[in-house]
């Protein structure tokens, strides 16, 4: 089995913290980390990440337009695709889950919305979305 780790927040200095961008891949049977490096890679500091099948989906993320859907598959190189849903949409947020149920749809719940200048501030999110 294998973690993906992308982007997050690391130390900035001063008391601060830097939105990261980068994307690792850690080997649960050799315990070996690897820097992977895709193609129009998603906004840093992404939120909620799902895999299935060979797949990673990414939702959401600390700015103004997380309300977006990314899909690539987890070979390097590989390019990252902005998914376009139609219906409405969750709105942007941060800090939520994304859970997958089977190998075609997965669930967003929660999280903090976008206040109009920053996620601080901004509303708690009860709310439950598909996407198939």
């Amino acid at each position: 089995g294998k973690l993906l780790v992308l982007g997050g927040e690391g130390p900035g200095g001063q008391g601060s913290a830097s939105v990261l961008n980068d994307a690792w891949e850690f080997d649960v049977f050799t315990l070996e980390w690897t820097q992977k490096a895709f193609k129009n890679q998603p906004i840093a500091s992404r939120m909620a990440v799902g895999l299935v099948g060979g797949q990673v989906f990414v939702f959401g993320g600390r700015s103004s337009s997380s309300d977006s859907i990314g899909s690539s598959s987890l070979s390097s190189g590989a390019s990252f695709v902005k998914l376009l849903p139609g219906g409405i949409q969750p709105s942007a947020r941060h800090g939520h889950q994304l859970q997958f149920v089977g190998t075609s749809s997965f669930m967003v719940f929660g999280g903090e919305g976008w206040s109009g200048h920053c996620f601080n501030g901004g509303s708690v999110l009860s709310d439950v979305w598909s996407y198939s």
